[in-house]
């Protein structure tokens, strides 16, 4: 029993010790970083990083000291501890130690090798995400038996033979645990240089600073116990640091929840761009969100009904019925609800708009206006699409709807939110689009157009109900898509090319999408090299991705003849390579600059020109319908962009406001928060609303693109404004 006591205090010194460092370099991280937040807010912000990390690193080792301590009484002194498992005095024992310390690295190694393997098969070939985890469950087991029983059999078959080289000399000063640490660095250092092609992408994704800034404060706590382990006459002087540190860390916590994480730029701070803290926040709100809406009652989350799953900020408000069900301090009203703006499609028609025209949608996955030549960028990374907006309607603020392939493709389709969209309930992303949707390819296909739709890769290949609406739905290049190089856009244009000419005589609606842009960022086949950071790769993949929309698009003007083509080109999503999206640049937030894509309309009808109005891939749909005047009962969430193709701007800057989503669909199966941000956009503005932490950021993102200053601060009544404008929005689609 004394032993496990002393082994506890040591460990408990060691734990304070580990969440005082974890705390300290976390708030560091957000001091010493490049911030537009003044001094005051930075410490705020600090101070709350310090008490979440603090406070949940001390929970942790409240739990993890007594189990160490009973497991391991003897690490009451670390020093000597550490000397017994990394050099027994007895040659026989450290021989024993090193066949152990080899096999506790080879072991994992080859179970985490072969499960991977064998993971990645049953992936591809059990399209049932239950199944699927039962599959790799059984599979993991089995070989980490295997793996396990190997393991050990060897160290015993090897352990007398190891021990009589020990005993002779030079061997018992290589058959020691630290030679046998230094072979398994070196094995896995060979392993990682041969494998570097399969993990170079998930590290290159991968924010690593959090596990180096864990691990740092791990080893220093180790080191921490030696010298408070080598005094034990002193139980004393070794009680303060017992009280002191985890007392420091709960005032910090305290404080925390007192005045510190209340403020909307603290918060930000707390659980964006600091490393671990976002972490600290999670396990916080695993323990104490209690009705599991995704907030708290307090750090200024704003949950005004902490056992209540259905009022929380962000929920959809019912208007009218007595009931606050967003925690904003009042029940929305029907009237004003009622005046959100509507949409159209059915605008007059200035001019004959050629009824019997081919359209020809192209697409472009990932693409970065900031990194075309056409917006600006130094580089002459699409001079084709450059010309082409010269010839066309040029909306120079066009936005996809959500910030990924999977939520903003579905939309344009359907000029729907993804709420409204009706997919299948499951786990497996993309999930089905079902029948139920109304999409653009089967209200053409009714008008009388013969609808082809050309898909890079296999990922769209097997998206169920992707290409609902198409008579055909061509994936011949998909195979031409694969490692190492992960390009295919000449494949994609000669099947279009082919397709089209087989398809010479009828009215068509074709939809073309390149993939090439989207990451794994590589050197493309051919083309201008521009070197081999990121941007430098994605540059030329744009320029190769021109070059092939180019041959594509002046083949299909010889075919189908450019005065009878309606022609579309835009992307699904944008990317960007800024400061706040460094690993991941799409996918997990509504930026502006993971939203804005290119966008322009050539017919032989409209005259070029530039339009600044913001506009919305969802308006694409209903703008078709009104063109070919196309009657039927609609519910689109896009409006006709007629009048701007026609007219221009003419003073309507200001008529248009925009929304976003970033919606989960699959979190319905999780039984998780499905809405994760949503934002709204006007002529000026832009105001993204985080359900996730309820904070604000307010941008104006023309004059900065990649809003680094947030203005919800200096601009509250804009700011809220705009927020209930997102009230309004999600009464509307948000149930």
């Amino acid at each position: 029993m004394h032993g496990f006591r002393r082994a506890a205090a040591t460990l408990w010194i060691q734990a304070g010790v580990f969440a005082l460092v974890l705390a300290s370099l976390d708030a560091a991280w957000i001091l010493l970083g490049d911030h537009d937040e003044d001094a005051g807010t930075l410490l705020r912000a600090a101070l709350t990083v310090a008490g979440l990390d603090g406070a949940s690193a001390l929970a942790i080792g409240a739990f993890a000291v007594p189990i160490l301590a009973w497991v391991a009484p003897g690490w009451s002194d670390p020093a000597a501890a550490l000397r017994g498992v990394l050099w027994p005095a007895d040659p026989a024992r450290r021989a024993l130690a090193f066949l152990r310390c080899l096999a506790g690295v080879v072991g994992p190694l080859a179970f985490v090798a072969l499960t991977f393997l064998a993971a990645t098969r049953l992936h591809e070939r059990i399209r049932t995400p239950a199944l699927e985890a039962a599959a790799v469950s059984a599979v993991a087991l089995v070989i980490g038996v295997a793996t396990l029983a190997i393991t050990r059999r060897a160290v015993l078959a090897l352990h007398d033979r190891i021990a009589r080289l020990a005993g002779r000399s030079p061997w018992s000063r290589v058959l020691v645990p630290p030679a046998a640490l230094g072979f398994s660095l070196v094995l896995l250092v060979a392993l990682a240089l041969a494998t570097r092609s399969r993990w170079a992408g998930v590290v290159a994704a991968t924010d690593l600073t959090p596990i180096h800034l864990i691990v740092t404060s791990a080893v220093l706590a180790v080191l921490a116990g030696i010298p408070v382990s080598r005094r034990p006459d002193r139980a004393r002087g070794r009680r303060w640091p017992s009280i002191a540190l985890p007392a420091a860390l709960v005032a910090a916590f305290i404080a925390t929840l007192a005045w510190a994480g209340s403020d909307n730029a603290v918060r930000l701070i707390a659980s964006e761009r600091a490393e671990v803290a976002p972490w600290s926040l999670a396990l916080v709100k695993r323990v104490m969100d209690f009705d599991r809406d995704g907030l708290l009652s307090f750090l200024g989350e704003g949950d005004c009904a902490a056992f209540d799953a259905e009022r929380y900020p962000g929920a959809p408000e019912v208007p009218d019925n007595g009931v606050d069900e967003d925690c904003d301090g009042e029940d929305l009203n029907l009237r004003i609800a009622e005046e959100s703006r509507r949409p159209r499609w059915d605008h007059p028609l200035p001019v004959a708009a050629c009824p019997d025209c081919h359209v020809v949608l192209v697409t472009l996955d990932a693409v970065a206006p900031a990194r075309m030549d056409l917006y600006g960028h130094e580089r002459e990374t699409m001079p084709f699409l450059r010309r082409l907006a010269s010839e066309s309607a040029w909306f120079r603020y066009a936005y996809a709807q959500g910030p990924s392939t999977r939520l903003a493709l579905p939309s344009l389709f359907t000029s729907q939110y993804d709420s409204q969209i009706k997919r299948s309930v499951g786990a497996r992303i993309p999930l089905e689009i079902l029948p139920d949707n109304l999409t653009m390819a089967e209200v053409l296909r009714a008008h009388g157009f013969r609808t082809l739709a050309v898909l890079p890769t296999g990922y769209f290949q097997k998206w169920k109900g992707l290409a609902q609406g198409f008579d055909e739905a061509i994936a011949d290049a998909a195979a031409n898509y694969k490692a190492p190089a992960y390009h295919n856009a000449d494949r994609v244009t000669d099947v279009a090319l082919d397709a089209v000419r087989r398809s010479k005589g009828t009215r068509l609606f074709l939809w073309v999408h390149y993939y090439d842009p989207h990451g794994p960022y590589t050197h493309p086949p051919k083309g201008t090299r521009f070197g081999t950071t990121e941007k430098d790769i994605y540059d030329e993949e744009l320029l190769y991705t021109d070059g092939e929309a180019r041959r594509l698009i002046e083949g299909l003007d010889a075919i189908l003849g450019k005065d009878r083509t309606v022609l579309i080109v835009t992307a699904d999503h944008g990317e960007s390579f800024d400061e706040v999206h460094p690993k991941k640049h799409h996918g997990l937030d509504l930026h502006s600059s993971v939203l804005h894509v290119p966008m322009m309309v050539r017919a032989p009808f409209l005259p070029p020109r530039v339009i600044e109005t913001p506009v919305t891939t969802m308006d694409l749909f209903p703008t078709l319908v009104n063109l070919f005047r196309i009657e039927g009962d609609f519910r689109f969430e896009g409006t006709s962009l007629v009048p701007w193709l026609f007219e221009g701007d003419a003073g309507r800057e200001d008529e248009r406001i925009v929304f976003h989503m970033y919606y989960l669909p699959e979190n319905v199966y999780h039984k998780k928060a499905r809405f994760q941000q949503v934002a709204v956009r006007t002529s000026t503005l832009s105001l993204i609303h985080d359900f996730r932490n309820n904070t604000l950021q307010l941008y104006r993102y023309r004059s900065d693109p990649f809003e680094t200053r947030n203005l919800a601060a200096v601009m509250p009544e804009a700011a809220e404004a705009l927020k209930g404008e997102i009230i309004r929005f999600m009464a509307r689609v948000g149930r």
